[in-house]
């Protein structure tokens, strides 16, 4: 299995691939599912590097959980 060095911790060869990973983003009360997400994971820090297309799937995902936070505010615009 091929391995890559941790970017985040610097751990020679600890960053593993994982393909079709289900991902849950929880902020503040809401909560979204992220599927079949596929990168690399580090064993030792636990930091995980998204693939592109994964990636901006999950920053669409996170970018519209974020929106539903601010619509209920933008009924009362600041004067």
């Amino acid at each position: 299995m091929k391995r890559q060095d941790c970017v985040s911790c610097g751990t020679s060869n600890v960053m593993y691939r994982f393909e079709d990973r289900d991902v849950e983003i929880d902020l503040k009360a809401l909560r979204a599912s992220v599927p079949l997400l596929s990168g690399w994971q580090c064993e030792a820090c636990s930091e995980i590097e998204l693939d592109p297309e994964s990636a901006q799937r999950y920053s669409d995902v996170s970018d519209e959980l974020v929106y539903s936070l601010r619509r209920p505010l933008d009924r009362y615009p600041l004067t």
